[in-house]
């Protein structure tokens, strides 16, 4: 039963069963708890992050468990983006299930052995860096890296060529969504070396956490 109402900042109604929202977001449930019939309705206002695009992807993610299989087609930096404000959107709102669900199918769609060649580690770093993850990065700078023994070494194990998660790689459009410590980390832990990478990446945040447990 479509019995709740959301309504994206670009003014895009969605009808959707309150169940599949509610087991999605303790807050939408809190929600509905404190505002009676008038929490049966949300009306997002962030541009940015609360679009109709945004919603789409969150409540197919929801409902399925899925992303849309075009998203893993089309150009990286577009993708890189539309998973950076789902991750926004689910941690604005507390949509802790569908994280976890989000991690599986950016790992089914992008970092899984499975795929060979067309394993793209770009948005598993978003998606691991912005959720506090050290470990599903280290899965995604695997799924995405340099594969040679050289610096330079042109042999990319991606999908676009083009691109890599070397730091200096990567586009602002995309190294604007990771942030600071994780950028800090993946930079000085780099040495043109994909077997050193995670060790080095996985030390340096430690020290990171360490700082930031005595600060």
């Amino acid at each position: 039963m479509s019995d709740f109402t959301l309504i994206s900042s670009d003014n895009i109604r969605f009808r959707v069963d309150s169940s599949f929202i509610f087991a999605a977001s303790s807050v939408f449930r809190d929600a509905r708890e404190l505002g009676g019939d008038k929490g049966k309705t949300v009306d997002f206002t962030d541009n940015d992050i609360e679009t109709a695009d945004t919603l789409r992807l969150f409540l197919l993610l929801a409902t399925t468990g899925k992303l849309p299989a075009e998203l893993s087609c089309i150009n990286f930096v577009l993708a890189a983006e539309k998973i950076a404000h789902l991750t926004s959107f689910l941690l604005k709102y507390s949509c802790e299930p569908t994280i976890q669900a989000l991690k599986g199918a950016v790992y089914f769609d992008f970092l899984s052995p499975l795929l060979l060649g067309a394993r793209d580690g770009v948005p598993g770093i978003i998606l691991g860096s912005m959720t506090d993850d050290v470990d599903y990065c280290i899965q995604a700078m695997d799924a995405g890296i340099v594969i040679g023994t050289e610096p330079g070494d042109p042999i990319i194990n991606c999908r676009h060529s083009e691109f890599d998660l070397v730091p200096y790689n990567l586009p602002y459009k995309v190294a604007r969504f990771i942030p600071t410590d994780y950028m800090w980390a993946l930079s000085y832990s780099w040495n043109g070396k994909q077997k050193d990478w995670p060790t080095k990446f996985r030390s340096l945040m430690r020290r990171v956490k360490d700082s930031q447990k005595r600060s």
